[in-house]
């Protein structure tokens, strides 16, 4: 595993060493930059997740709703915050440097997507921050069980660390803020949907509709002639950053609305293995998450209690049977409300073990 190759000295942040850079040519130095980098961000949101879970209940938001709108709030403040500086790091920075090439007599770059950097501490402590939030939300995919999602993740921000070792800048900043604008375009269709009752079909197509074209858009369109092919083709080829870009784009592939449908159509056949409960445009928005899986089970059970107590109540019982039936069913409900409370006891008893 990655942390077999952290040496514990290595751990100890020194007075001399600077905890936002590290060596170009050290694996060791960056595994230990994003390992204290990605550890401080997980304290940050677990005390981040805590106070706006407590307010969220306060408004008597549903369990189910909570942990997908902690993601989106935090998600959502990180893609504000990066869009907006990398775009005017690239318009005071980047764009008067391209501008003098391309008017130059004889430009050194025919593409200036690989023009290098100048600002090589800048663009590391950019690239570092960049990675980190990508390597910590792959991780929060992988503790929801969304493991080709959290592979993407882990891939993009491999890219993003190639880019940083190659020192193509531009390169970098424009990638990222197109994905980082995609992704708050996304996020807020999820979120969207989420809150969005499930008798309001039109709103689901129209969301599904946005999601499609912006999607289409910008991996079928943008990624692949503007950024895939001419990194290919580039005049110094770059084996390592042409692995990750083609990795990634091939897991974005994996996890496209597209696919999703087809994985719909295939796999559930029913109410019970589909988040959307037999909506294909719920099932290819939203995103399962283990308190749903949890609620769909409650769901079923219920469902089950019901379909046995009509059962009975056909075969001719008699009103004492009926009642005791009806006072089952309230134990069986009130027996499931406690399993599901003491699971998530169990969980904030792991959490609380694993932090401390």
């Amino acid at each position: 595993m990655w942390w077999m190759y952290l040496n514990i000295l290595d751990l100890i942040p020194h007075h001399n060493n600077q905890l936002w850079s590290y060596d170009r040519n050290g694996f060791n130095g960056l595994i230990n930059t994003l390992f204290w980098c990605s550890s401080v961000t997980f304290v940050i949101f677990y005390f981040f997740s805590k106070f706006l879970e407590r307010f969220l209940r306060s408004q008597k938001v549903s369990v189910y709703k909570c942990t997908p709108t902690i993601r989106f709030i935090w998600n959502g403040g990180f893609y504000i915050t990066c869009t907006t500086f990398l775009h005017f790091y690239h318009k005071y920075f980047i764009a008067p440097r391209i501008l003098k090439e391309t008017n130059s007599f004889f430009p050194k770059y025919r593409n200036a997507l690989f023009l290098p950097t100048d600002h090589c501490t800048v663009f590391n402590s950019i690239s570092i921050i960049l990675a980190t939030f990508y390597i910590t939300a792959a991780l929060f995919d992988v503790r929801e069980r969304d493991f080709t999602e959290a592979a993407s993740k882990c891939l993009f921000a491999c890219v993003i660390m190639s880019l940083d070792h190659y020192g193509y800048e531009n390169f970098s900043i424009i990638l990222n803020t197109l994905f980082g604008l995609f992704n708050m375009f996304a996020d807020c269709l999820t979120t969207a949907s989420l809150y969005t009752k499930e008798q309001n079909k039109a709103f689901y197509r129209l969301f599904l509709f946005f999601r499609l074209i912006t999607w289409s858009y910008l991996f079928l369109n943008v990624l692949p002639f503007k950024y895939l092919i001419p990194t290919l083709y580039a005049k110094k080829f770059k084996l390592w950053l042409n692995i990750f870009l083609w990795c990634w784009y091939g897991f974005s592939i994996w996890n496209s609305p597209i696919l999703r449908y087809l994985n719909h159509q295939i796999y559930h056949f029913n109410s019970n293995d589909c988040i959307g409960n037999s909506s294909i445009s719920r099932c290819i928005l939203l995103k399962d998450s283990p308190e749903i899986r949890h609620q769909r089970i409650l769901q079923r059970a219920v469902r089950d209690v019901r379909a046995a107590n009509e059962r009975n109540d056909f075969g001719g019982r008699n009103t004492e049977n009926s009642s005791a039936t009806a006072f089952q069913t309230i134990k069986c409900m009130m027996t499931l409300k406690r399993k599901l409370r003491r699971i998530r006891e169990n969980k904030e008893i792991e959490r609380l073990a694993k932090c401390t």
